[in-house]
């Protein structure tokens, strides 16, 4: 199945035309946890200038692990294609970054990656994180689908996970070679934590914080989209200074 990381700055082919663009990020339903689309970049026209994103439906191309193909010309973007899905682009949402909540529960971490059937668009597992230093130490959880019951406007919600497990971590790999992953990863989780102004826990709701307080904010056209653009650059982990 692929994944939102895996597809994420793939280029899409096209045996009718030139390339749509390279996907800049995997797009959810509003609400349903599920892929609809993505947006695309298409290339600079001579090298200099970029052109407005474009939305490409999920249903038009053929995903393998070799290529992103675009198969179904008709509809596969535009207003054609929000009059078949029944919602406007948008209104659809990043959920990479997104901060995730337990029903009835506590603030979890983010998305840190899915993967999904490229025929429908459901999910199989979403994977979460809580910043390199955490999933370093402690390990990583993946939610499987019967669990996530999509985005309510502000984060994405998830049933009770306590009885699922961690994965990986310096816990579950002793040594040196943990040691060394755990500080190297502390390091740049600081600088996250700097970024989004929290620590810990309290990420997420700094991360919705930023995206809020924006000045394109939750009222401009293509907020959900920008909300969880927002999530992403709170969450940075990338030492400017190690460059």
């Amino acid at each position: 199945m692929p994944t939102i990381r895996n597809l994420e700055g793939r280029r899409i082919t096209s045996p009718r035309s030139k390339s749509p663009g390279l996907i800049e990020y995997v797009l959810f339903h509003p609400e349903e946890p599920r892929v609809v689309g993505f947006q695309v970049q298409p290339d600079p026209v001579l090298y200099l200038i970029n052109p407005p994103v474009r939305f490409v439906r999920l249903s038009a191309l053929e995903i393998t692990d070799e290529a992103v193909s675009l198969v179904d010309h008709k509809a596969a973007w535009g207003s054609s294609a929000q009059k078949e899905m029944g919602f406007s682009w948008e209104t659809t949402v990043i959920w990479r970054g997104m901060p995730v909540h337990e029903i009835g529960g506590e603030d979890v971490g983010f998305v840190g990656d899915a993967d999904f059937r490229s025929s429908d668009g459901t999910l199989r597992a979403m994977l979460l994180t809580r910043g390199l230093a955490e999933d370093a130490a402690a390990g990583t959880r993946e939610v499987p689908a019967e669990r996530i019951r999509g985005f309510d406007g502000d984060m994405v919600r998830i049933e009770r996970i306590r009885d699922i497990g961690l994965e990986g971590g310096a816990a579950a790999a002793a040594g040196h070679s943990a040691a060394v992953a755990g500080a190297a990863a502390g390091k740049a989780a600081r600088k996250a934590a700097t970024t989004a102004a929290v620590a810990g826990k309290v990420a997420g709701k700094a991360a919705v914080k930023v995206a809020r307080e924006s000045e394109t904010g939750r009222k401009a056209i293509g907020a959900l989209r920008t909300f969880g653009k927002k999530a992403l650059d709170a969450m940075a982990l990338e030492d400017d200074d190690d460059k």
